[in-house]
């Protein structure tokens, strides 16, 4: 499928024909096979009630609807703003309201006036909202008011969800576990339930925890040799200088940690112990990486 940056490139390639049914979908993670499985059968369910929709005119979303600024929301709502439907009425078919927005305010309220007034910028346009979800009754004032009951269910289990979910990160990260999204420069991602380094974008095994940094055999060994050839032109440059260094583990990436020390010659420099305060800021403490949180 031809993916398109924004809508005019969409009504270029159709020959600038405005359709008057458009599409909207989940985007999956290639790597989440059971999601995509979900959103595949969505899709299905929608084909069979209401038939196919050319490709171009179907916007797949990947991000959460607890905000409508989404890159690909807008670009649909500035189209259907921009575009009158050709028969008077168009139709933006979606899976169900949440997925339109569940959104929260900035203090992670549901937001159910923001849903409504998006909501109507849509319908002012001409062209209509369809769930498969909820159907529509035909009755425009019934239609916003459950449809809205619906957007916020889905806007407070969404708050509720994100609570749980950081509760349940500050705890992973209080017992060690890598918890802060793609692995710093220099390591990678291993799930200790499965034995398994992820690939970027990659979700480990439900239930939380299990995920440590170990480091990556293509970037370290370079890494070390270069901080090794730094920290040897500074000794020999310098009266005050590194005198020795480790690789440190930290939540930022890998850090060099060095110790300084006074050198009464530089022809004869000798190795200092590592400064503990330096190593305190990198967030490591002596020996080996184990979990990182």
């Amino acid at each position: 499928m031809t993916e398109f940056t924004n809508w005019r490139h969409r009504l270029e390639a159709q020959g600038g024909v405005v359709p008057d049914r458009v599409r909207v979908t989940r985007k999956s993670s290639r790597e989440n096979h059971k999601q995509q499985f979900s959103h595949d059968q969505q899709i299905a369910a929608m084909e069979k009630e209401w038939g196919s929709v050319d490709p171009a005119w179907c916007w797949e979303e990947s991000r959460s609807g607890t905000s409508f600024d989404r890159p690909g929301f807008q670009d649909l709502l500035d189209f259907c703003k921009s575009n009158p439907p050709p028969n008077g009425k168009g139709r933006v078919e979606w899976w169900a309201p949440h997925r339109f927005g569940r959104i929260l305010d900035r203090n992670g309220e549901p937001d159910i006036l923001a849903f409504i007034s998006v909501y109507n910028d849509f319908e002012q346009a001409n062209w209509e909202l369809h769930f498969l979800t909820v159907p529509r009754t035909g009755n425009g004032l019934a239609d916003v008011v459950n449809i809205a009951v619906h957007a916020y269910a889905a806007a407070v289990y969404s708050k509720d969800l994100s609570e749980n979910v950081t509760r349940g990160r500050r705890s992973e990260g209080r017992n060690g576990w890598w918890v802060n999204g793609q692995a710093p420069w220099g390591t990678l991602r291993m799930d200790t339930k499965e034995q398994s380094v992820l690939k970027p974008g990659e979700n480990s095994m439900p239930g939380g925890g299990g995920t440590v940094l170990v480091e990556d055999p293509d970037v370290l060994p370079f890494w070390s040799k270069a901080a090794e050839f730094h920290r040897r032109r500074v000794i020999q440059g310098n009266r005050r200088g590194p005198v020795q260094t480790r690789i440190a583990w930290a939540t930022g990436g890998l850090a060099w940690a060095p110790a300084y020390q006074e050198l009464p010659d530089k022809s004869a420099p000798h190795r200092g112990s590592e400064s503990e305060g330096r190593r305190r800021q990198c967030g490591v403490a002596s020996g080996a990486m184990g979990r990182s949180g």
